[in-house]
């Protein structure tokens, strides 16, 4: 099966959004949880739409472990010493300038491994 086609029958796919019920032993169980499956902003879904399924689930291995390596870059850089001339000050901004683009491309991911 490929990707698209297995979610469609498996999860139900309708208008770009997949719709399910969260077991849970808590209080809120039961309740619906959705995700937008769009290829225009999920890059995730454009690039492994027709994939087979297990190359999508090798290719989440390939994303998680491209946003840890990122992510331990960005705390590297993050734990520089900034120098009072400003010298660092290059690496702590491109660090911070990161991070929003590394959280989205983290919940991309995790929508398609929830």
């Amino acid at each position: 099966w490929a990707y698209a086609p297995l979610v469609h029958d498996v999860l139900g796919l309708k208008l770009n959004r997949v719709m399910f019920f969260q077991e849970s032993d808590k209080p809120a169980a039961g309740q619906k949880k959705s995700y937008e499956v769009d290829s225009d902003i999920d890059f995730f879904w454009r690039e492994n739409i027709g994939s087979p399924f297990p190359k999508v689930a090798e290719e989440v291995e390939v994303q998680l472990k491209r946003y840890k390596d990122a992510l331990e870059e960005v705390n590297k850089k993050m734990s520089e010493e900034v120098d009072v001339d400003g010298g660092n000050t290059e690496h702590l901004t491109s660090a911070i300038s990161s991070v929003p683009e590394l959280t989205e491309n983290k919940r991309m991911i995790d929508k398609h491994t929830n």
